[in-house]
């Protein structure tokens, strides 16, 4: 797990490309966090990333314990490969 500041104004090389910080406003944004929450700044969000750094979803704002690890199970276990979220969360039923 990796914790980004999404207004922290160091450089990040992150698959072959530098993000740079960008001054808006009072403070500004880093463009990695853009780039990674889609354009959609909202702290926190957390994005689940597969094993080759590709984004697999971005889930904003704050969870609660049980749900964020029913979440972080679905993605680190691979079930988002086999199950869709309605299925394997039981919000279908």
């Amino acid at each position: 797990m990796v914790k980004l500041d999404g207004e922290g104004a160091e450089p990040i090389e992150f698959k072959g490309k530098t993000y740079k910080f960008v001054p808006s406003g009072r403070k500004g944004y880093h463009e990695l966090a853009a780039a990674l929450m889609q354009g959609r700044l909202s702290y926190p969000t957390t994005i689940f990333l597969d094993e080759q750094f590709n984004m697999l979803s971005p889930v904003p704002g704050y969870q609660k314990p049980e749900p964020f690890l029913n979440i972080a199970r679905y993605f680190g276990d691979n079930i988002y490969k086999d199950k869709d979220w309605k299925t394997y969360s039981g919000a279908g039923k």
